[in-house]
Protein backbone atom coordinates (compact mmCIF):
# COMPACT_ATOMS: atom_id res chain seq x y z
CA UNK A 1 0.00 0.00 0.00
CA UNK A 2 2.88 2.34 0.77
CA UNK A 3 4.30 2.17 -2.74
CA UNK A 4 0.90 2.64 -4.37
CA UNK A 5 0.30 5.79 -2.32
CA UNK A 6 3.79 7.03 -3.10
CA UNK A 7 3.21 6.43 -6.82
CA UNK A 8 -0.14 8.24 -6.75
CA UNK A 9 1.31 11.19 -4.83
CA UNK A 10 4.12 11.49 -7.39
CA UNK A 11 1.55 11.64 -10.18
CA UNK A 12 -0.46 14.28 -8.35
CA UNK A 13 2.67 16.37 -7.70
CA UNK A 14 3.66 16.18 -11.35
CA UNK A 15 0.36 17.41 -12.79
CA UNK A 16 0.86 21.11 -11.89
CA UNK A 17 4.40 20.89 -13.31
CA UNK A 18 3.12 19.44 -16.58
CA UNK A 19 0.42 22.08 -16.71
CA UNK A 20 2.95 24.87 -16.18
CA UNK A 21 4.97 23.58 -19.15
CA UNK A 22 1.97 22.84 -21.33
CA UNK A 23 2.67 25.66 -23.78
CA UNK A 24 6.03 24.10 -24.66
CA UNK A 25 4.29 20.96 -25.92
CA UNK A 26 2.93 22.87 -28.91
CA UNK A 27 6.44 23.39 -30.23
CA UNK A 28 7.56 19.81 -29.64
CA UNK A 29 7.59 16.93 -32.05
CA UNK A 30 4.34 15.01 -32.57
CA UNK A 31 5.71 12.06 -30.60
CA UNK A 32 5.96 14.23 -27.49
CA UNK A 33 2.37 15.35 -27.89
CA UNK A 34 1.30 11.76 -28.37
CA UNK A 35 3.13 10.79 -25.20
CA UNK A 36 1.23 13.40 -23.21
CA UNK A 37 -2.11 12.34 -24.71
CA UNK A 38 -1.32 8.72 -23.80
CA UNK A 39 -0.33 9.68 -20.27
CA UNK A 40 -3.51 11.64 -19.63
CA UNK A 41 -5.70 8.97 -21.20
CA UNK A 42 -3.94 6.33 -19.09
CA UNK A 43 -4.68 8.30 -15.95
CA UNK A 44 -8.34 8.42 -16.93
CA UNK A 45 -8.38 4.70 -17.66
CA UNK A 46 -6.38 3.28 -14.75
CA UNK A 47 -6.39 5.96 -12.06
CA UNK A 48 -9.79 7.65 -12.15
CA UNK A 49 -9.70 8.09 -8.38
CA UNK A 50 -6.81 10.57 -8.71
CA UNK A 51 -9.08 13.13 -10.34
CA UNK A 52 -6.14 14.79 -12.13
CA UNK A 53 -8.50 17.01 -14.13
CA UNK A 54 -9.23 19.15 -11.06
CA UNK A 55 -5.52 19.63 -10.39
CA UNK A 56 -4.69 20.49 -13.98
CA UNK A 57 -7.72 21.96 -15.78
CA UNK A 58 -5.57 23.36 -18.59
CA UNK A 59 -4.21 19.86 -19.28
CA UNK A 60 -7.80 18.71 -19.47
CA UNK A 61 -8.58 21.41 -22.04
CA UNK A 62 -5.42 20.59 -23.97
CA UNK A 63 -6.34 16.90 -24.03
CA UNK A 64 -9.83 17.71 -25.27
CA UNK A 65 -8.36 19.82 -28.10
CA UNK A 66 -5.94 17.12 -29.22
CA UNK A 67 -8.13 14.11 -28.58
CA UNK A 68 -10.01 14.88 -31.78
CA UNK A 69 -6.89 14.70 -33.94
CA UNK A 70 -7.26 12.02 -36.58
CA UNK A 71 -4.08 10.21 -35.52
CA UNK A 72 -5.59 9.54 -32.09
CA UNK A 73 -9.06 8.67 -33.31
CA UNK A 74 -7.79 6.24 -35.95
CA UNK A 75 -5.55 4.39 -33.50
CA UNK A 76 -7.86 4.18 -30.49
CA UNK A 77 -8.43 0.62 -29.37
CA UNK A 78 -11.93 -0.67 -29.87
CA UNK A 79 -13.97 -1.50 -26.80
CA UNK A 80 -14.83 -5.19 -27.13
Amino acid sequence: MFFKQRFEQAILRSMPVIEAKLSTFESLMPASKMLLVCLLEYLDFRHQQLNWRQLAPNCCKWLHQHNGDSCYIETQPSSH
